[in-house]
């Protein structure tokens, strides 16, 4: 009697899912109070809805492992690549080879990330910490290159991250090469916000500068990020440098 009488005293509603024979139905049960106790039970079928997040659940599992896989094969690369590095006493062509070496990272880390995801995006500065952790690792000279990451994180799809991270790279790697020449330290920022409609991200050094000249305009570096930024990425690319350093700058639509 206790029980009834606080059913009748108050509205109470439950929503549960029964399955039978492979048929989901949402069973939404109505207790409401009156003199005398009234209960509706409204039934509806969402075998399909089920079916559907069923099969949403299994794409997610199928792309994360494609993913995986594609990352596995892209360490083969690295590794061959970086034993072929050791193996020549060319120093042009061990530097061709880090170069490819860091590109091919650059997708890597790209798949990596999004193994790991339900979504089909990542984390912008995740991805620039894995690049910038592979790029320190390839160097092993006496110079003191310290770099910075600040800003606010922002989500990127696969289509575009993977044309998004080669350009970074790029970008950070030619500090790396040329902004510190002659000199025995120097910073690196790399700069993430957002401005209205599009995402900015700016990698700035404190280095010597570079001269637009055509054989800058002509190598694979500016290619790289001239063609990826602009072309697969319909964003802008700005270049200031002058003796106190450069600036890069991305300006990619959201």
């Amino acid at each position: 009697e206790k029980f009834i009488d606080i059913i009748k005293s108050h509205k109470i509603e439950q929503v549960r899912e029964v399955n039978i024979n492979y048929c989901f139905f949402e069973v939404k049960t109505i207790v409401r109070k009156s003199e005398e106790l009234r209960v509706i039970q409204i039934i509806q079928d969402i075998t399909e809805l089920k079916e559907k997040e069923a099969e949403l659940v299994f794409k997610s599992i199928a792309v994360k492992e494609t993913h995986h896989r594609v990352k596995n094969n892209l360490q083969t690369v690295i590794s061959l690549l970086r034993k072929q590095s050791r193996l020549t006493d060319n120093e042009e062509v061990k530097m061709c080879l880090d170069n490819v070496t860091n590109r091919v990272f650059a997708i890597l880390s790209n798949h990596h990330l999004l193994s790991k995801q339900m979504d089909n995006s990542i984390s912008i500065l995740q991805a620039i910490n894995l690049l910038i952790s592979n790029i320190q690792g390839g160097y092993c000279d006496d110079k003191n290159i310290n770099i910075y990451i600040t800003g606010e994180d922002f989500k990127i799809n696969g289509e575009k991250s993977s044309a998004l991270l080669l350009a970074i790279n790029e970008a950070i790697q030619n500090c790396y090469d040329h902004a510190f020449e002659g000199k025995d330290s120097g910073n690196i920022q790399v700069l993430v916000n957002e401005e209205g409609n599009k995402n900015i991200i700016a990698i700035v050094d404190d280095g010597i500068g570079f001269k637009n000249d055509a054989k800058l305009k002509t190598n694979l570096g500016t290619f790289i990020i001239d063609s990826y930024i602009k072309q697969v990425l319909k964003g802008d690319v700005e270049k200031i440098s002058t003796d106190k350093g450069t600036k890069i700058i991305f300006k990619i639509p959201k």
